[in-house]
């Protein structure tokens, strides 16, 4: 559980030992990320910067989106989206509940809806009205372009979008995950978009796969260690795509893809679940920050 005092995590630099601010997390000490040898299996030192998403409430900022609900259904209702597979099936988003003390609503999406060229960048219109709108002003510059749209009026696409808020604790708030994925069609077609950002999520591999059309492959590539009233170890992972030949898509580091099913600008980081050990001395208390791991992915086909 993530506390609800303050503190922050520090970083050593691994060339001059000198300490640098590296994330703000909410806890009742100071972390410090120290070098290794690389651990018995050999695996090199991570950056600094691997550890910069691992508190709850912290995320890599991969959905450039914001959501907007149709008054119709901004009240909790007791009913799904739907499991409506093709672009042809009306579209709605339901709200299945809220989490309090926040307030906030989880919403499901699924089904046909319009992918429009708007102002600022793409807007996907769901059969309710209810509505995502790209928004830069929340997007990372160093990440995958917007989707495209081919036809002047719109494209009709398959679209699923769905958003969970889950408590940090009553004083802290909540984070929010949210998951979204654009496909030609219907729920088999090519995909135009998938993109998830959030705390805690699973590594997006089997979505990987079936957008590149080719099998995908993660490859731990170096490991970390934060030492501190929490102490934890981590490791961080990049990906290999079996294309003839093989390609690699680097941690955290924008990679265009050549695959079976086209071109695909992606943004991959995946860290794994640390594992934990508290301590309570040195000041250190025990209103200790809850750790996460970094599981962020973005992916956008370049249009045919």
């Amino acid at each position: 559980m993530l506390a609800c005092s303050s503190s922050k995590l520090v970083a050593d630099s691994f060339d001059s030992g000198m300490d640098r601010a590296a994330m703000a997390v909410d806890g009742g000490s100071d972390f410090r990320l120290s070098g290794n040898d690389g651990g018995a299996d050999g695996a090199a030192v991570c950056p600094a910067s691997s550890a910069s998403y691992l508190s709850e409430g912290s995320y890599r900022k991969t959905m450039a989106w914001t959501f907007l609900a149709a008054v119709a259904d901004a009240g909790v209702s007791t009913t799904d989206a739907g499991t409506a597979d093709d672009a042809a099936a009306p579209s709605r988003c339901v709200a299945s509940g809220s989490v309090a003390p926040t307030g906030l609503l989880n919403y499901s999406c699924r089904g046909g809806a319009w992918l429009r060229s708007g102002a600022a960048g793409p807007v996907v219109t769901f059969d309710d009205g209810s509505t995502l709108t790209w928004d830069s002003t929340n997007w990372d510059s160093s990440s995958p372009p917007a989707p495209y749209v081919t036809q002047p009026g719109g494209d009709r696409v398959w679209v699923s979008y769905r958003r969970a808020s889950t408590l940090i604790c009553p004083f802290c708030g909540a984070y929010t995950n949210t998951w979204l994925e654009i496909r030609d069609a219907s729920s088999s077609g090519i995909v135009r978009h998938y993109a998830q950002q959030g705390n805690h999520l699973a590594s997006p591999l089997d979505i990987a796969t079936v957008m590149f059309g080719v099998a995908v492959m993660e490859n731990k590539v170096c490991q970390f260690h934060v030492g501190g009233c929490v102490s934890l170890d981590g490791s961080e992972f990049d990906h290999r795509v079996d294309t003839l030949p093989a390609q690699r898509i680097p941690f955290a580091t924008l990679t265009a893809v050549t695959s079976p099913n086209g071109t695909y600008d992606v943004l991959w980081a995946v860290t794994s679940e640390p594992r934990v050990t508290s301590t309570a001395d040195g000041g250190c208390g025990t209103d200790l920050p809850g750790i996460s791991n970094d599981a962020s992915f973005v992916g956008t086909r370049r249009a045919p």
